[in-house]
């Protein structure tokens, strides 16, 4: 029936998964200046392309630091990859080792605060989306907070 095509398509195209880029908090996004033919986010205010290009900290930002450290540093695809198993369920710890180069990344997968001790002396914090850390011992991981550090 046409009710059961109309629902098998929504279950499984791609169009429910879809938005509008949102270039900037104006009308449509900045998308169009028609009636775009998919729902707009309501997050589009606040959460657009202008927005980020203004924050150095901003998703945008952040990538383009992932990808230049990608780049610069052939320990993050040629690396060896020893996970760190005594972190509990809510935080992802690891180690990329290449030569003499190690490197620890470690995510709290959580929105919730995580406790985490790791003796580990770094020489330097790589990325982070929260404030620099200066040790790794008896750490209360914000949440969803990810960094890397070279050992």
């Amino acid at each position: 029936s046409k009710d059961e095509l109309i629902k098998a398509i929504n279950t499984k195209g791609r169009d429910n998964a879809r938005r509008p880029m949102q270039w900037s908090n104006e009308e449509s996004a900045g998308f169009t200046t028609g009636k775009p033919w998919l729902k707009l986010n309501p997050n589009y205010k606040t959460i657009n392309v202008e927005e980020a290009l203004e924050g150095p900290n901003s998703i945008f930002y952040t990538y383009q630091k992932l990808i230049r450290l990608r780049h610069e540093n052939p320990v993050i695809v040629d690396g060896n990859f020893e996970l760190v198993e005594s972190t509990g369920d809510n935080i992802l710890a690891f180690w990329r080792k290449l030569e003499d180069e190690k490197w620890l990344v470690v995510a709290n997968l959580s929105g919730k605060e995580q406790n985490l001790n790791l003796d580990v002396p770094f020489k330097e914090v790589l990325i982070s989306n929260y404030e620099k850390r200066d040790n790794l011992k008896d750490m209360v991981l914000k949440p969803y907070e990810a960094f890397a550090v070279k050992a």
